[in-house]
Order: structure tokens, then sequence, then C-alpha cells
């Protein structure tokens, strides 16, 4: 095969096996752990800016809660704020939530959206039923915000599992 149909070949040949047929997750959600202290040289933490004001957070680089483990998603009205997530995990996310919970209950974690945190959200005590099916995230959530990242939870979901 002559060289200059390499790259023509190698494109439709990833086409065709679906490598661009998908565009990539959107509105992606995470909770991080915040971190007060760094220790230099660590790599398990980032500096993330934050939204609603010109400073950085020092999170935890691994989520405890992803939208790897959100199965749905949808805007409700919170208990706090007028607008909030209901987010429905799969079963790793309710052994991770379950725990989460346990760990960091009345403690901040940092909300991000496509690893850009939008606030810090108290962890709420564990309920007193069984297991956590789903978790209600109040916000301070701009409506269209919640409504788009709600949206793309089932097709994140399937995308990143």
């Amino acid at each position: 095969m002559p060289l200059a149909l390499a790259p023509l070949v190698a494109t439709f040949g990833c086409a065709a096996r679906g490598w661009f047929a998908k565009a990539p997750p959107e509105k992606v959600l995470s909770l991080h752990e915040i971190v007060y202290q760094a220790i230099d040289g660590e790599r398990l933490t980032v500096l993330v800016p934050q939204d609603l004001a010109d400073v950085e957070i020092r999170v935890r680089r691994f989520p405890v809660l992803h939208s790897r483990q959100i199965e749905a998603m949808e805007v409700v009205r919170g208990h706090s704020a007028p607008v909030a997530l209901r987010l429905y995990l799969d079963h790793r996310g309710q052994r991770l939530w379950t725990q989460a919970q346990a760990e960091y209950m009345g403690r901040p974690l940092a909300l991000a959206v496509d690893g850009r945190i939008l606030f810090v959200w108290t962890v709420p005590p564990l309920p007193r039923s069984g297991g956590v099916r789903s978790l209600v995230i109040d916000g301070p959530w701009d409506r269209e915000e919640a409504l788009e990242v709600a949206a793309q939870a089932s097709r994140n979901y399937q995308l990143l599992n």
C-alpha cells in the first residue's frame, strides 16, 4: 500500500471501529476530598480553580464518587436550596457512598463538573434505614447547569463503563 493512502486507511479504519463515533463525556460530576495541607511533591492532590471565587482548592486527585457510579440524575427541590440534584447510584456507587458518608459525615467535599469545582458541599448524616440508592446534593446550583448535568448522566455512565 502506498504511504499516501496510509492516513486515509487509518482514519476510516478507526471510524469503522467506532473509535471516533461517540463524543466524549460531558458534564462529568465528581466529589473530591478537600486537602488542607499538602505534602511537598505529593502527586495525589491537585489545585483546582473554583467558579465562585478567585481561589484554588486543593483536592484529592481520585474522587470519592464519580459519574462512573451514577446511573442517572434528576433535578429536584432541595432540602435547603431551591435547586438540587438527585443522584441514582449503581451497586458500586452505593457501596462507595455508604463508606464515604461514614468517613466524611459533616465534612465538606468539593463538587466538580468537568474538573472545575462549582461549590463545596457538606456530607449529610447516614440514613437511619438500610442502603443508599440515591443521594440529594443541595447546591448553590444554577438551574441550567443542574439540568445540563442531569441530562448527560445516563450517557456518561454508559460511556465511562
